[in-house]
């Protein structure tokens, strides 16, 4: 294997622990900032030594650079807040990814595809021998980051499965929601939307067929509204009724056979679960949008805003009794200059391709935002991002046969 594809298998594995999959949790973080923190610098000097035209920096890169440094200026270090050198150390390999060559980047894409379908297949394998009652070995884990006591993972080798006591989450309809190898079903779900956003919902393929199956079955409302706005662009694309109505019969006769084999359960778990609360329907955006935050802490949110942190937040401190999980979060700990520091970054990264696809990738990023703000302290979101507009800035990917 020469030294550029061991390059862009580094940046595929690095995009993957950037996603926090449970195999970062079992040893400190430190070990692999400092890993990936090496491999990159020592990669980037080879390819520099040894390899020509392997670096390339266009008008579009170095905006995404200035910007990301501004980002990393404001977030880690001790300039405004306090200093978090691991997240500093995490986003240096992803400042000079993004200097190297196409071909490179691309490259690497392959590889983090063929890593998401490999544990993607697995963890819908052991979901049927779960549905089945079929008992397998597993190591019960408990980490310290859950907020509720009585939720721990089984640890099947290479997949979970999230559990609140003796049920599964989603146990209480009495379906398990595939949850991957990511700490929550909804993560799996967000990271399997972004997967088949980078190939702008091109379902001809049997892996994209199977990443859009699990992730329904990770009951995700994030990856619903993905996969939703997804379709419709590639609807968009084609522009052909003749091979738009096949497709939506697939999803309707997929859905309703779903429906038959669970039933109730299904149904509660993809309508009741999302759009009702405290008994009473939910029927705006906002709403929705809301619908997992209480009264009080909404309210609390708005005495927030009246005070003199609402400029820069209250940084990254533990002990917050306010949530701060959706796009409140990022107000709250890093003020409204954090929150514009961030969708300008995801602007100019996205700026990269057609208008229509760049406006398609900014209304994923903010779906995420509101519902899971924390994702973009570190790279994950933003990487998969660059490495969609880097496939996508000048042709159309119409297939990547894995």
């Amino acid at each position: 294997m020469n030294i550029i594809k061991i390059s862009a298998l580094n940046i595929a594995l690095y995009t993957f622990f950037t996603l926090n999959p449970y195999f970062k949790w079992l040893l400190p973080n430190e070990y692999f900032y400092a890993f990936f923190l090496f491999t990159t610098l020592l990669l980037s000097y080879q390819l520099k030594r040894y390899i020509k035209n392997s670096f390339h920096l266009d008008f579009h890169k170095k905006h995404i650079i200035f910007f990301l440094i501004i980002y990393i200026i404001y977030f880690t270090t001790p300039i405004v807040h306090s200093f978090r050198w691991g997240h500093l150390a995490w986003s240096i390999p992803f400042l000079i990814i993004i200097t190297y060559s196409d071909n490179i980047i691309n490259l690497s894409y392959i590889y983090l595809k063929k890593i998401i379908i490999f544990f993607t297949i697995t963890a819908l394998i052991v979901w049927l021998i779960n549905l089945l009652s079929i008992p397998i070995p597993y190591y019960s884990f408990y980490p310290n980051f859950r907020l509720i006591s009585d939720d721990y993972y089984r640890i099947y080798g290479p997949c979970i499965s999230l559990y609140n006591g003796s049920l599964p989450v989603g146990g209480v309809y009495g379906i398990e929601r595939i949850t991957g190898v990511f700490a929550e079903p909804g993560h799996f779900g967000i990271y399997l939307g972004l997967i088949l956003a980078v190939e702008k919902f091109n379902l001809n393929s049997r892996e994209n067929k199977i990443l859009t199956l699990v992730g329904i079955l990770t009951f995700s409302t994030a990856f619903m509204g993905i996969l939703l706005l997804g379709l419709l662009y590639r609807f968009y694309l084609e522009k052909k009724l003749i091979k738009i109505i096949p497709r939506i019969l697939v999803y309707i006769i997929t859905f309703v056979l779903l429906g038959l084999i669970f039933g109730e359960g299904f149904n509660k778990l993809m309508y009741e679960r999302v759009f009702i609360k405290d008994g009473k329907q939910i029927n705006t955006l906002t709403e929705l949008v809301e619908s997992r935050i209480n009264e009080r802490s909404i309210n609390e949110f708005d005495e927030f805003t009246k005070t003199s942190n609402y400029i820069f937040g209250v940084g990254y401190s533990e002990g917050v009794d306010m949530p701060t999980t959706n796009w409140r979060g990022v107000v709250y700990r890093f003020g409204i200059i954090g929150l514009l520091i961030i969708i300008v970054l995801l602007i100019t990264i996205v700026k990269r391709v057609d208008v229509l696809y760049a406006i398609l990738l900014l209304a994923f990023a903010i779906i995420i935002l509101v519902h899971r703000s924390y994702f973009f302290y570190v790279p994950s979101v933003y990487i998969l991002l660059f490495i969609a507009t880097n496939l996508n800035k000048k042709l159309i990917i119409k297939h990547i046969n894995i």
